[in-house]
């Protein structure tokens, strides 16, 4: 939604999208051995017969064929990852951090929690706390 809102100006011409949170995404890039594991057998099983595969934009937004990133039509993204995700690991996220770096867009990026990642996604909401909330949802 947030890369329509670039392309097209806003959703409906008149509602903006200020920040895109990712938790926990689900995408697949090109890793060593990633076809052994339990997030591309899934993707292969469940996927669209046209876009199976690696280089499918609708899994791996650093595709050839995805747009560009700098088109994010938001000024803020946050990317909460775990460390322990058995299904995305950890290197999809930072490999989606230096695309977007790599893309030249013009906003701010959060990653949440620093590194060392949060073990799991059930501990992700009591680490973010007050300070975590208040990047998200800054006061006017």
């Amino acid at each position: 939604m947030a890369m329509r809102a670039g392309r097209e100006g806003g959703i409906n011409n008149n509602v903006v999208i200020n920040g895109l949170s990712l938790v926990c995404p689900y995408m697949l890039v090109p890793l060593e051995n990633i076809e052994q594991g339990i997030s591309y057998k899934s993707w292969i099983t469940i996927g669209p017969p046209s876009e199976v595969g690696l280089h499918s934009p609708i899994i791996n937004p650093l595709a050839e064929k995805a747009p560009c990133l700098s088109g994010l039509g938001c000024s803020r993204v946050l990317l909460c990852m775990v460390e322990k995700d058995e299904y995305i690991p950890r290197e999809f996220g930072i490999q989606f951090v230096e695309g977007v770096k790599k893309s030249v867009w013009k906003g701010n990026w959060s990653s949440f929690p620093p590194p060392p990642y949060s073990k799991s996604c059930l501990n992700l909401g009591r680490m973010l706390g007050e300070e975590g909330r208040k990047s998200i949802f800054p006061a006017n």
